[in-house]
C-alpha cells in the first residue's frame, strides 16, 4: 500500500519513471525491478514520432509494473498469514492533484502486465478538474471553531493554547480573523503565516492582536477590490494580494507581484522537465528580474514608492 500520494504535473515517461520507482520504493520493492530504458532523445525528430515512441516506452513499464504486483500479492496469498491487516490482496496508489484524467490510466496495473487481465491495484485520486471521469465529488466542510483557532495560533508561531484565542479574550481578534477566513483551513493557514512574519519583522514593537487586526483590514481592502464573489477562495486571494504588495511609506509596492510573475511566466517547469531538474540558479535569475524592473521603471518610478527609493536595489 503507497504511503505517500505521487503528485502528477504533466506526465511524460521521465515524471512516470520516477513515479514507478516511488511506488517499489514504497512496496520495498529494488527500483532495477521494472527494467527500464532511457529514452534517448534524437534532435530534429518529429513530435508525433517522439510521442508514440514515448507512449511506447511507458506501455512497456506499466506492463512491467504490473508484473511485480502480480507477483507481490501471489506471494501474500501464499504466506496465509491469519492477520488480516498484514494480509494485503490489493495496493492502493494515491495520485494527488491530477492534472489530467488521460494521466490515471497509467497507473491502472493489470495483473501479469496483460492489457486485457484485471486491474491489479486500486486508486484514490485528487484532482483541482471538476470533470475527471467516474470520479465522486467530496466536499469538506469548514474547519470547526476550534481547531481554526488552534491552526492560526500554530502557523502564527504561538502555543495553540495562547490566551489571545480563549474565549474570554477581551478583544477576540483571533476569532475575528478566523471567520473573516470563513474557517477555510488553508486561507487560515496562509494568514497565520503572515501574521508570523509580521510579528518578526516588528521585532517587537507591535502587539499580536494588533497584527490580527490588520490581517483582518487587509482581507477586508481585498476583497473591495477584487470581484463581487465572496467565499473562501476569494480570501484566499485577497490575502494573497496583499501579503505580496507590503506598504512602503503609506503605499502599496507592486515590485513583488511583478518579480513573482515573471516567475511563473519564465520559469515555471514545463511538460519536459525531469523531477530532478535543479532550479534556476540565482546569479542566472537575479539579472531577470533586474531587466524586468528596469524595462517596467517609467511605470514603477511614478506609482512604486519601494522603486523610486531604492531602485535596482529593490
Amino acid at each position: 500500500m503507497s504511503n505517500k500520494p505521487l503528485t502528477l504535473n504533466r506526465l511524460n515517461f521521465e515524471r512516470y519513471a520516477h513515479s514507478l520507482g516511488e511506488i517499489c520504493r514504497q512496496l520495498d520493492v529494488n527500483p532495477q525491478r521494472l527494467k527500464l530504458n532511457p529514452i534517448v532523445r534524437i534532435p530534429g525528430e518529429d513530435e508525433a514520432v517522439a510521442s508514440l515512441r514515448m507512449e511506447r516506452h511507458m506501455g512497456e513499464a506499466r506492463a512491467q509494473m504490473g508484473k511485480i504486483l502480480t507477483v507481490l500479492q501471489k506471494q501474500d496469498t501464499a504466506s496465509k498469514r491469519r492477520d488480516f491487516e498484514e494480509n494485503h490482496t490489493s495496493v492502493l496508489i494515491v495520485l494527488d492533484d491530477v492534472a489530467s484524467p488521460s494521466d490515471i490510466e497509467w497507473f491502472q496495473f493489470r495483473r501479469g502486465g496483460k492489457d486485457r487481465s484485471e486491474q491489479i491495484n486500486d486508486l484514490l485520486i485528487t484532482s483541482r478538474l471538476i470533470d475527471v471521469p467516474g470520479a465522486m465529488t467530496v466536499s469538506v466542510p469548514p474547519l470547526e471553531k476550534k481547531e481554526a483557532l488552534k491552526l492560526l495560533l500554530t502557523e502564527s508561531d504561538l502555543s495553540s493554547k495562547h490566551t489571545l484565542g480563549a474565549n474570554d479574550n477581551k478583544d477576540k481578534l483571533a476569532q475575528m480573523l478566523v471567520m473573516e477566513c470563513m474557517f477555510h483551513p488553508l486561507t487560515i493557514k496562509f494568514a497565520g503565516r503572515w501574521v508570523s512574519l509580521k510579528r518578526a519583522t516588528s521585532k517587537g514593537q507591535k502587539d499580536t492582536n494588533e497584527i490580527f487586526g490588520e490581517v483582518c483590514v487587509a482581507i477586508a481592502k481585498g476583497m473591495e477590490e477584487g470581484n463581487d464573489k465572496n467565499d473562501a477562495v476569494d480570501v484566499l486571494y485577497a490575502l494573497l494580494g496583499k501579503a505580496m504588495s507590503p506598504l512602503v511609506r503609506g503605499d502599496e509596492t507592486r515590485v513583488v507581484r511583478l518579480c513573482f510573475a515573471a516567475l511563473i511566466d519564465v520559469f515555471y517547469a514545463n511538460e519536459t522537465t525531469s523531477p530532478s531538474t535543479s532550479s534556476v540558479p540565482l546569479e542566472i535569475a537575479t539579472p531577470f528580474f533586474l531587466n524586468v524592473v528596469k524595462a517596467e521603471k517609467d511605470i514603477l518610478s511614478k506609482k512604486d514608492k519601494l522603486f523610486h527609493a531604492s531602485k535596482e536595489r529593490s
